[in-house]
């Protein structure tokens, strides 16, 4: 386990869902904050508010109108409880007040394999696991729940574009070492990592939506990072009622 890994630099963790775990999780076996030290972000991936293309919406408005004139009709597709793809699905639900039922598959390939064969209407897929069925017609995305359009769909609208606001959530990528690394491997692991990002930045962002951004080149910030999203996805998810375990 990283956390108990030997603090030498060479032992490293690369976790979408660690700010996550600790909401689902009811005996954690490390502690979230306290047993890492931050090295860098790989990169942050909006989530996509998508439809079958046989649902008769084009823009997330008409989603929205849809969805609260027919309470609990329409169902909603996450990548299974405690998901990334189930916080934003959670969000979006308490951002806009609809009634929807949530169908929980096993991982992000599964939900939107349900959501091209149209046997769930919508979702809030990672951009990774989506934009290949977006490019392809097979979905239609309606809005990247990020606070900017990201280049890698530029002809969807941005979620307060798409007037939804309040519903920007980005799944991010934390490096982590353990805590007791020496600063000096710490500052040098930053520097390679974040050489590395710049150098494929562009290739990420075109094949998966992928991007990195300043204002994470230090420790601290990391794992700031890492406590706002571990506060803000705890609080969404219990007040959907979702308890540890």
């Amino acid at each position: 386990r990283p956390a108990r890994a030997a603090p030498d630099g060479h032992t490293l963790l690369i976790n979408s869902s660690h700010a996550t775990i600790p909401a689902l999780v009811a005996r954690v076996p490390y502690n979230t904050l306290g047993d890492f030290v931050g090295i860098a972000v790989a990169g942050f991936s909006p989530y996509v508010l998508v439809a079958s293309p046989q649902l008769p919406v084009r823009t997330a408005q008409e989603l929205v109108a849809l969805l609260r004139g027919a309470p609990s009709r329409y169902n909603m597709a996450t990548a299974g409880i405690g998901s990334g793809v189930h916080v934003a699905a959670e969000l979006f639900r308490a951002q806009t007040g609809v009634q929807v039922e949530l169908i929980h598959y096993r991982g992000g390939g599964p939900s939107v394999a349900a959501l091209v064969a149209n046997e769930v209407h919508f979702g809030t897929p990672t951009m990774a696991s989506s934009i290949g069925q977006v490019r392809g017609g097979n979905l239609r995305a309606l809005a990247v729940l990020a606070a900017q359009r990201t280049p890698a769909l530029p002809d969807v609208p941005s979620a307060p574009e798409a007037g939804l606001s309040g519903a920007v959530i980005e799944e991010f990528f934390p490096i982590l070492a353990p805590v007791a690394t020496p600063p000096a491997a710490v500052a040098a692991l930053g520097e390679a990592f974040r050489g590395a990002i710049a150098q494929t930045a562009g290739r990420l962002a075109e094949v998966a939506g992928v991007a990195p951004r300043a204002g994470f080149e230090t420790s601290q910030q990391v794992m700031e990072l890492v406590r706002q999203s571990m506060e803000s996805h705890t609080a969404i998810l219990r007040a959907a009622g979702v308890q540890p375990e």
